[in-house]
């Protein structure tokens, strides 16, 4: 996903290519996940970010 109109597209390490951003498609599940950073909901997040990248 290109990082042009977000407010952050000149910090360095979105500049470098080490922040992914995903769509909220699957809901706000994965988002509650990691905000929430549980040691039951981590995982979770996880394998739902590894399955949202492809």
């Amino acid at each position: 996903m290109t990082t042009s109109g977000f407010a952050d597209a000149n910090l360095p390490a979105v500049m470098a290519g080490r922040v992914h951003r995903t769509l909220d498609s699957g809901g706000s599940a994965v988002g509650a996940a990691m905000s929430q950073a549980r040691l039951a909901s981590l995982p979770y997040a996880i394998d739902e970010l590894v399955k949202s990248d492809g």
